[in-house]
């Protein structure tokens, strides 16, 4: 472990573990640097960090600044690291559904519906399936492959996105590896067993160590305007406090 470091500072060349944000967010962690099958890089996180509202689709994202720090550890616009790229959209638990096909055939019930005077009208619903809580920004500035606190080095597990005062809830790095993006310069793995021992390196509470207590659960996360159900995702023992969204996750 390294001396204490003031990860709600700035930092250029960018590294891993600190703090970071959109604009219009408050601030969460920088948790890791991915590359795609072109060998774009990329900044990772959480989409709740790097977009002011993850149920959006990425398309309509407007607010796409992204700065170091973030907002609440003073960041300000002359502080820009990256410009928001992509977001795996969290879909609402109960929400309006996004299917183009539901909402035409809802359309056509509903107007039938109001043309005989009848008060039943249909809502599309989607139980989609949630399984990660990330986004992508394009840097624009220089960064490191390392991170700021600790010179220990091992294999992501993927990134952590919730939590409570007894567990921490980590998205798993398949589902981000099976989208296009790989971390860069360090292996990853698919599987955790309960019991084994991991770690993170966060904006709020630095480096921590935690242990898997469930490796495929289902939670439901309070984003404040929704909630969301994600399945397949990793529990460890409580490790993390509110800014250490999007920290990476190791083992």
């Amino acid at each position: 472990l390294k001396s204490e470091v003031n990860k709600k500072g700035k930092f250029r060349p960018l590294v891993a573990g600190i703090s970071i944000g959109n604009i219009a967010i408050t601030a969460g962690t920088l948790g890791w640097f991915f590359e795609d099958v072109k060998g774009d890089v990329y900044l990772g996180s959480n989409a709740h960090v790097f977009v002011p509202d993850p149920s959006t689709p990425p398309k309509n994202v407007l607010v796409k600044t992204i700065i170091q720090p973030g907002r609440y550890d003073g960041g300000t616009i002359r502080d820009k690291v990256g410009e928001y790229h992509w977001h795996q959209q969290i879909y609402p638990e109960n929400g309006d559904s996004t299917c183009p096909v539901a909402r035409f055939w809802a359309g056509i019930y509903n107007f039938l519906a109001q043309l005989c005077e009848s008060k039943t009208r249909l809502k599309p619903v989607v139980e989609a399936e949630n399984h990660i809580d990330f986004a992508v920004a394009k840097p624009t500035v220089a960064l490191e492959t390392r991170i700021v606190d600790t010179d220990e080095e091992g294999d992501l597990v993927g990134l952590l996105f919730a939590g409570s005062d007894a567990v921490t809830v980590v998205c798993k790095i398949g589902y981000i590896v099976d989208l296009g993006f790989k971390p860069m310069d360090r292996k990853y793995v698919t599987a955790v067993n309960v019991g084994d021992e991991v770690w993170k390196s966060g904006r709020t509470t630095c480096t921590t160590k935690g242990k898997v207590i469930d490796e495929s659960a289902v939670v439901r996360v309070n984003y404040g305007n929704f909630t969301a159900r994600f399945t397949d995702v990793i529990l460890t023992t409580h490790m993390s406090e509110p800014g250490d969204s999007g920290s990476a996750v190791w083992m």
